[in-house]
């Protein structure tokens, strides 16, 4: 009888042993899940708007294709708006000094200006235009100027500037 109670003592003791393990893994498992999210919003870059765009989806689209994905909108009091996205790593090719972003059917749209240009790290800031057509006017405007792409840069710094 007392090698019973001896017996059943020490299941309790390895049983609550595991469960120790178990909660300790579960743990560890959690801080590096926590620890993966925080790093991957350092991949996020920013689209800016002049005006607030009309975004129905989260997603980020090119020729059709998912390439990535809003994390966060934010809007200033005059109206503009400032875009978190993060991009697939497979397309962050894509991602040069020669994009910029266009709401079009409810999605943010990449668009080139050119074909070639310098690419772009995380934390890089786009100018976004609300349609196609605002597109194509900014497109006209500095159609005689050195270089649209740099044009639109300078937009995005003098938007960003606008958000703490």
């Amino acid at each position: 009888m007392e090698m019973a109670r001896l017996y059943r003592g020490d299941a309790r003791e390895l049983r609550s042993g595991g469960q120790m393990k178990r909660l300790g893994c579960c743990g560890i498992f959690l801080l590096l899940l926590i620890a993966g999210c925080q790093t991957g919003d350092q991949d996020a870059s920013f689209v800016l708007f002049d005006k607030k765009p009309i975004l129905i989806s989260e997603e980020v689209v090119d020729r059709g294709v998912v390439i990535g994905h809003i994390l966060a909108t934010e809007t200033a009091k005059d109206n503009t708006t400032r875009v978190q996205i993060r991009i697939a790593a497979d397309q962050r090719h894509r991602m040069t000094d020669q994009v910029v972003f266009v709401a079009a059917a409810g999605r943010l749209t990449l668009s080139d200006m050119k074909k070639v240009g310098n690419p772009q790290g995380s934390g890089a800031i786009y100018l976004g235009f609300r349609s196609g057509k605002e597109l194509f006017w900014f497109k006209t405007r500095t159609l005689f100027s050195r270089s649209a792409a740099v044009r639109a840069q300078r937009e995005a710094l003098r938007l960003s500037a606008r958000f703490p």
